[in-house]
């Protein structure tokens, strides 16, 4: 994860990074708020998985700090 976030900055001149993860999926969010993501929104009822519903968080880190 660390190399990627380093190539996106470096080597793409990326200054922020979006991305969404499922609610529930607590691993991968923690994760990803090691690498210093954050939630700034919900999407309730966004992914549907066999008939069930879950919600989305939606993160984003700043690379410019």
């Amino acid at each position: 994860m660390k190399s990627a976030l380093h190539h996106a900055y470096e080597g793409m001149k990326c200054q922020v990074i979006y991305l969404s993860v499922e609610a529930t999926n607590i691993p991968a969010r923690k994760l990803y708020e090691s690498c210093g993501f954050r939630v700034w929104g919900t999407k309730p009822y966004a992914l549907n998985v066999s008939g069930k519903l879950y919600p989305l968080y939606h993160m984003s880190l700043i690379l410019n700090n």
